[in-house]
């Protein structure tokens, strides 16, 4: 199976581990800068109240890492770490490897708007 081209793998995130945090909350290392991704975000509102009264705005994305062409190479995608791409952070719900014939061919990640 053929790598997925860098003409695809538009965009560039940072990508944040949790730590322990104690009593605080969690806190996050450095960031880690991913490249040559896909995120194909979608955007939604949630009609909970009466005549648009408590409508909310959320969002979910797919980010899309390919095994050979997005860099840093070998990143392992865990559930609750925090991505932030274009001004938005969203955190990591879902990770789904995909195979080629013997090796991984590319990782789709699925994410969830924090704060919208």
């Amino acid at each position: 199976m053929r790598c997925i081209p860098k003409y695809l793998l538009i965009h560039r995130a940072k990508l944040y581990e949790a730590e322990n945090g104690g009593f605080f909350g969690a806190a996050y290392e450095e960031p880690t800068e991913l490249s040559f991704i896909r995120i194909d975000y979608s955007g939604k509102i949630n009609r909970d109240g009466v005549k648009g009264f408590n409508d909310k705005a959320s969002g979910e994305a797919l980010l899309i890492y390919d095994c050979k062409n997005s860099l840093p190479a070998a990143v392992d995608f865990r559930i609750g770490q925090r991505v932030v791409f274009s001004g938005r952070s969203f955190s990591v719900s879902g990770v789904k490897v995909l195979y080629g014939r013997s090796a991984p061919h590319h990782i789709e990640v699925t994410l969830e708007e924090i704060g919208a």
